[in-house]
C-alpha cells in the first residue's frame, strides 16, 4: 500500500525538478508561482491533466506517441512564432541538454577504483544499503498491482533475478539501479502486452549508451515533464481520487498519512512509516482470526474407537465434559491471548455441564512464538487451579520443544497429557469417563451375555438360537482378520480383546481408521452391501470372535424366520445409530 503514495510523490517531485530545477516542497511554492516560473510548468500541468483525462475514458496504444509529437510541434511553433533561436532556448532552459557529442560508453577497468573519491563514497554508504532494500521492496509492493492491471500471474522469482542483473549491469557501466515495476505500468495501460516492449527499451538505452544522447538536446523540457507528470498525477487519481471509492476510509486515512510522511520527512521515512503501519495492521487483523479452527465436544465427535452402545450412548450423553478445540495458523501473543479467553469463558458458562478435559489440536498450526508460550503457561496454571486435564495431540517436535522449553510441558504435570494423534487424545478422554461409571468392563462376559444389554427381555429368548448360526474363533496379535480388497463373506462379533482396521498408505505403512473392542462388530457394512474391503482388520491382541457366515444367514432365514428377523431389525438399528452419529459429527465440522 505504501510504495505507490511515495512513488506518485516522486515522479511528481521529479517531473517539477526537470521544468522548473526546483524540487517540490513546501520551500519551493512561493518561487513555483512567480511569473516567469509558471511558464515552466503550467503548460505541462495542462498537458499532463489533459492525458489524465482522456485515458481514464480510452488508452489506445497510440495516444501517448501521437500526443508527444503533437507536443513537440507545438512547442518549435511557438518558437517560430515568438522569433527564438534553438540555441536561445536552449540557453534559457526550454530544452533538455546540453550533452556531450562522444558516446558514453567508457570501458570498466579494475584500475579505475583507485581513482575513485572514496571520501565522497563511504558517507553515502548508508543511503547505498537503503537502495539494495528499497529497490526490491518496491517491486514486491507492487507486484499485486501490476497483476491486476495485467491480469497476468506475475514470476517474482524471475523478476527478482532479473531486476537484480539489471541493476548489476547498471552500475557497472554507469546508469542508475532501481525496479521497473513503476514504469511497467504505462504499457500495460497502453495496451501493449508483449516483451518486444522490454527489448526495444533496452536497445534504446543501448544505443544512447554507444552514439551518445546529443540529439536529445532538442526535446523540449515541457513535453518531458508533462510526461513525467502524467504519470505521477495518473497515481495520485488513483491512490486519492480512486480511493475514496474503494478503499475503507481507514486505509485512505492511511494513504493520506502515508503521503504527507512522504512530503514532510522524505521517501526512505515514507518506506519505514508504511511498513510499521502494514505490520502493525496485520497483527491487529491476524489477532482478530479464530485460532481454533473447529470447537467440538464428546457429544458429537469422538475417537474412532468401536464401543459397545450402551458405552456410545453413556459417552453422547457425558460428552460434553471434553471440549475439544483443533487450533490453526501461526499462534502468537494476540491468538493465544483469545484462545485463553475462549476456554476460561466455556469453564466458566453456567449451562453445559462442567468441564474436565480440555483437548487442544495442533494438526493444523504452524508455529508458535515465546509469547504464546507464555499464554499456554497460564493456561496450565489455570488447569491446575480448576482440576482441569489438557491434553494436546498432534505436536510436531519443534512445537513440543517450545512448550517444554517455556515451562509450558513438565514431565511431573499431572493436568498434561500428549499424544500422537486426536484419536488416541480422544479415546483417552473417554476411557477416563467409563473409568469413572458403571459401564466399565471390569469382568470377561460370554458373547451372549453381551447380546443381551442389546435387546429386550423378550427378544433375548432369541439369543440361544441366534448362537447356534455363529462360529467361534480364535486370532493371534499381529494376524489379519481379513485383507484391503477381499470380497466379504463374514461378518464378525468381537467378544475379547481388540481388532483394530487399518488403511494401507503409498509409502508402505498403515494407518489407524477405528479400534473394535469386546461387544462390537466387525465388517458390518461390507458384509451387506457386498462391497470388497476398504480396509484392513489386524488383531491388537489375541482375540476370541464370533462368526456369521453368508451361508449361515441364509440358512437362519429359512429355518427360523424369527430369529433373521430380530437380527436385521438390530443391525438396521446398529447400522442407522452410527449413521446419526456421523452426520451430527458433519453437522459440527460444519458450522
Amino acid at each position: 500500500m505504501g510504495f505507490w503514495q511515495e512513488s506518485d510523490f516522486l515522479i511528481t517531485s521529479g517531473s517539477c525538478l526537470v521544468l522548473t530545477n526546483l524540487s517540490l516542497s513546501w520551500t519551493t511554492l512561493v518561487p513555483l508561482f512567480q511569473a516567469d516560473m509558471l511558464l515552466r510548468w503550467l503548460p505541462a500541468l495542462v498537458y499532463a491533466v489533459l492525458l489524465v483525462l482522456i485515458t481514464r475514458r480510452f488508452m489506445p496504444f497510440w495516444l501517448l506517441p501521437v500526443s508527444a509529437v503533437a507536443a513537440i510541434a507545438l512547442f518549435y511553433l511557438v518558437l517560430w512564432l515568438t522569433h527564438t533561436s534553438i540555441a536561445q532556448a536552449s540557453q534559457t532552459g526550454w530544452l533538455l541538454g546540453p550533452f556531450p557529442e562522444t558516446s558514453m560508453w567508457k570501458s570498466f577497468s579494475v584500475l579505475a577504483l583507485s581513482h575513485a573519491n572514496w571520501s565522497a563514497i563511504v558517507p553515502q554508504l548508508g543511503h547505498i544499503t537503503t537502495l539494495m532494500f528499497v529497490t526490491p521492496l518496491s517491486l514486491l509492493l507492487v507486484s499485486s498491482v501490476l497483476e491486476l492491471v495485467s491480469e497476468r500471474d506475475m514470476d517474482l522469482n524471475q523478476d527478482l533475478q532479473a531486476t537484480g542483473v539489471g541493476c548489476l549491469l547498471s552500475g557497472l557501466l554507469g546508469g542508475m539501479v532501481g525496479s521497473h515495476a513503476v514504469t511497467s505500468l504505462l504499457p500495460e495501460k497502453m495496451g501493449v502486452k508483449s516483451r518486444w516492449v522490454g527489448v526495444i527499451v533496452a536497445l534504446i538505452y543501448l544505443m544512447f549508451l554507444l552514439i551518445g544522447v546529443s540529439f536529445l538536446s532538442f526535446f523540449p523540457k515541457l513535453v518531458l515533464g508533462g510526461l513525467l507528470l502524467f504519470i505521477g498525477l495518473e497515481l495520485l487519481v488513483l491512490q486519492l481520487y480512486d480511493g475514496w471509492f474503494k478503499l475503507p476510509k481507514v486505509d485512505y486515512a492511511i494513504v493520506l498519512l502515508i503521503m504527507a510522511i512522504v512530503v514532510l520527512f522524505g521517501f526512505v521515512m515514507g518506506v519505514f512509516v508504511g511498513l510499521v503501519i502494514s505490520i502493525s495492521l496485520f497483527v491487529l487483523n491476524y489477532s482478530r482470526i479464530d485460532v481454533a479452527r473447529y470447537t467440538l465436544s464428546g457429544a458429537s465427535f469422538s475417537s474412532h474407537r468401536k464401543r459397545p452402545f450402551n458405552q456410545e450412548r453413556m459417552l453422547r450423553e457425558q460428552g460434553e465434559q471434553i471440549y475439544v478445540l483443533t487450533l490453526q495458523g501461526f499462534i502468537f501473543f494476540g491468538t493465544a491471548h483469545r484462545l485463553l479467553t475462549q476456554i476460561r469463558q466455556r469453564v466458566y458458562a453456567p449451562s453445559p455441564p462442567i468441564l474436565q478435559f480440555i483437548v487442544l489440536d495442533f494438526h493444523w498450526v504452524t508455529g508458535l512464538d515465546s509469547s504464546a508460550v507464555v499464554s499456554f503457561v497460564k493456561l496450565k496454571q489455570f488447569a491446575h487451579k480448576q482440576q482441569l486435564q489438557l491434553i494436546l495431540t498432534n505436536l510436531s517436535p519443534a512445537l513440543e520443544h517450545s512448550l517444554r522449553q517455556g515451562g509450558a510441558l513438565t514431565p511431573d504435570s499431572p493436568h498434561f497429557q500428549v499424544f500422537s494423534d486426536l484419536d488416541r487424545g480422544m479415546e483417552w478422554c473417554e476411557n477416563q469417563l467409563l473409568e469413572a461409571s458403571k459401564y466399565r468392563r471390569s469382568r470377561f462376559l460370554p458373547l451372549s451375555l453381551q447380546l443381551k444389554t442389546f435387546l429386550t427381555v423378550e427378544d433375548s429368548k432369541q439369543i440361544s438360537r441366534l448362537m447356534k448360526y455363529l462360529e467361534s474363533m480364535q486370532i493371534e496379535a499381529g494376524n489379519y482378520l481379513f485383507h484391503q480388497g477381499d470380497t466379504p463373506e463374514a461378518l464378525y462379533f468381537v467378544e475379547s480383546g481388540e481388532i483394530r482396521t487399518v488403511i494401507d498408505l503409498k509409502n508402505g505403512k498403515e494407518q489407524r481408521i477405528q479400534a473394535l473392542g469386546a461387544g462390537t462388530t466387525v465388517g458390518e457394512v461390507e458384509f451387506y452391501t457386498q462391497i470388497p474391503y476398504a480396509l484392513s482388520a489386524i488383531a491388537s491382541q489375541p482375540s476370541t470372535l464370533y462368526r456369521l457366515r453368508t451361508q449361515a444367514l441364509n440358512r437362519m432365514r429359512n429355518e427360523q424366520p424369527e430369529v433373521a428377523a430380530l437380527f436385521s431389525e438390530w443391525m438396521n438399528a446398529l447400522l442407522a445409530n452410527r449413521l446419526t452419529y456421523l452426520q451430527q459429527e458433519l453437522t459440527s465440522l460444519t458450522r
